[in-house]
């Protein structure tokens, strides 16, 4: 009895412990699935390079001598982080993918999230800003609707400095779009930021027409016309942060 005691003592000291350092498990419901809508950009390395940093290095993308920007969108009805519920939020993210070694066979991909959008105050990006992400407050939408050819998918990115909106018109193809360990870093302080497995349905066969102000992220990060988009239905994930950086 004494021993079953101190290793529930222990246990709940570690959770404590966990919860105070900032750790926890940010999941997303298969009852409760996400939408979400990507735009890819291809941009030099050796910018991409500077661009994320001395401890990491970006990985080649579909063009050569050039890497990858990611403008990823999720519209969520919910999620949980630590077991407790964030309620519905809308958020979008800079992404650049990084070179990464995994042990062989491991189905695996690294992203540096560079940035973050969507309401300031709500939990999801308290908890980015929390864990060293900037976050710029910005009013966040993602819309899909079905059409006879396919799906529509509208994305508004709105910020006191500019918008940007993203109309893409996805063929009626989808595939299973499986993860089993999605890594995210952070770029200063350099480190792990979460782990995980995701999973959805993807539509990536279509095209993407892009508007957006003089100062939306289009201009900031100098993007042009995306190589590819892709829009995923069913969206799950179960990402696990590490600690808060110290300052």
């Amino acid at each position: 009895m004494r021993r079953n005691i101190v290793l529930g003592l222990l246990l709940l000291a570690t959770a404590i412990a966990s919860n105070a350092s900032g750790a926890g498990i940010w999941m997303i419901s298969a009852r409760q699935p996400c939408t979400g809508m990507t735009a890819g950009f291809a941009k030099p390395l050796a910018e991409l390079d500077k661009a994320v940093g001395p401890h990491w290095q970006a990985a080649p993308g579909p063009v050569k001598g050039s890497g990858l920007v990611l403008v990823f969108i999720a519209a969520c009805p919910n999620s949980s982080f630590g077991g407790k519920a964030t309620g519905k939020f809308s958020s979008a993210f800079v992404l650049v993918p990084v070179e990464q070694s995994a042990p062989a066979g491991a189905q695996t991909h690294a992203i540096a999230v560079l940035q973050a959008a969507g309401k300031s105050r709500a939990s999801v990006m308290q908890l980015f800003r929390n864990h060293g992400i900037p976050v710029t407050d910005a009013k966040v939408s993602l819309v899909v609707r079905g059409l006879a050819d396919g799906k529509q998918a509208v994305s508004i990115i709105h910020t006191t400095n500019g918008t940007l909106t993203l109309d893409a018109h996805m063929e009626p193809v989808t595939q299973p779009m499986n993860s089993t360990d999605t890594t995210a870093v952070r770029v200063a302080p350099p480190g792990m930021l979460f782990n995980g497995p995701e999973s959805s349905t993807r539509y990536a066969k279509g095209k993407a027409e892009m508007r957006a102000d003089a100062r939306s992220w289009l201009q900031r990060y100098q993007l042009g016309t995306p190589l590819f988009v892709t829009v995923d239905t069913d969206f799950i994930w179960n990402f696990q942060f590490t600690e808060m950086p110290h300052h």
